[in-house]
């Protein structure tokens, strides 16, 4: 907003026909300012989204780093626009520099999602592995009472009903 309020006031200053070099330098400084505080906040951000990546047990190696790799490869883009941003002397550089930042910004809005849905996709399929073996360790349970000749017909039941809801997630997961 401090940043969008300069810029007007510079507008109304050169349409006045006045020097407006002081508030032009004042606008300058302030838009690096503000482009280095997006870039890190943007680096902030893929560093969160590396820390779940590598804190994710279910995803293989391979993936893991190869979505590590990306990501340390937008944070050095970023440090790259960061330093564009400081060296800028015009304008134009600085446009430059903050076209850097929204490319990396834009790559890193379908990127970190693709890499958030494969942490919560692993996690899932987690969950699916734990359940086939509960499913399977009810099913002996169920076994060895009918064995002792227990009536299990409820018991039966209710594995049918747990059976169907796994089937059900798993479909709607592949969905």
């Amino acid at each position: 907003n401090d940043f969008l309020e300069m810029k007007g006031k510079l507008a109304q200053c050169k349409a006045k026909g006045e020097n407006c070099t002081d508030l032009e330098n004042k606008t300058f400084e302030k838009a690096q300012e503000e482009l280095t505080a997006i870039a890190d906040r943007l680096i902030q951000h893929l560093e969160k989204v590396e820390s779940r990546v590598e804190s994710a047990e279910n995803l293989n190696e391979s993936e893991a780093e190869e979505i590590i790799d990306s990501i340390d490869e937008m944070i050095a883009d970023l440090e790259d626009a960061k330093e564009a941003v400081e060296d800028a002397d015009t304008k134009d550089e600085l446009q430059e520099a903050a076209d850097l930042i929204n490319e990396v910004w834009q790559d890193m809005k379908v990127n970190a999602f693709m890499y958030a849905e494969e942490v919560i996709h692993s996690r899932v399929g987690e969950i699916f592995a734990r359940s086939e073996i509960l499913e399977q360790k009810l099913d002996d349970v169920v076994q060895k009472l009918q064995d002792k000749g227990v009536n299990t017909t409820a018991l039966e039941g209710k594995l049918d009903n747990f059976s169907e809801k796994i089937d059900d997630a798993r479909d709607k997961m592949e969905q």
